[in-house]
This record gives C-alpha cells, structure tokens and sequence, in this order.
C-alpha cells in the first residue's frame, strides 16, 4: 500500500489486489478511516476566517497488477475516488 499526500488535505490510497485475499485493500479501508478520525479529533478549525473544521477526503484506487498495465491507471482510479468522495460530501472515503 502507498499513500500519496495531495495539495494540502488530500490522500490517494493505492491498493494492488491480491486475490483470493483482498488484505491491500482492507489495509487502505482500515489507514483511510484512522487518517479521517485522527484529523477529525484534531478539531482544526479552518483558516482565512471560513466556518468549520478541517476535514479530509480520501481516494482508494484498486486493480489486480497485469502485465503491460500503466502505473498511471492505479493512480487516476484512486483520483477519480478522490473526486466522488469530495463530489458526494467530503470528509469520507471512497473506492474506485
């Protein structure tokens, strides 16, 4: 598993599935919601005079490793579920 920090509070999670056992991506799963409380007990407030607390979004990109696959084809599927977890609320995770 990776974790790439994007921007300032964007995380994309990369799982590479390793069937029968998806334990990369319960890895990702488990270090996206440690990642979310953490910086939710945090409590930071936002800066610039905007309401609110700091909170994060996280994308988990997942695919099986196949030979001639792009490397770029795992990160764009874990910043595509970066952007369905900003579009559908924020402060969560998704997977793609």
């Amino acid at each position: 598993m990776s974790i790439s920090f994007i921007k300032k509070i964007n995380f994309l999670l990369i799982a590479f599935l390793n069937f029968p056992h998806m334990i990369e991506q319960e890895q990702c799963v488990k270090t996206a919601q440690k990642i979310m409380e953490t910086i939710k007990n945090m409590n930071i407030q936002c800066a610039d005079g905007l309401e609110g607390r700091v909170s994060v979004s996280i994308g988990i990109g997942r695919m099986i490793p196949v030979k001639g696959a792009e490397p770029d084809s795992l990160i764009n599927a874990a910043d595509q579920a970066l952007y369905r977890a900003k579009k559908e609320g924020r402060d969560c995770y998704r997977i793609w």
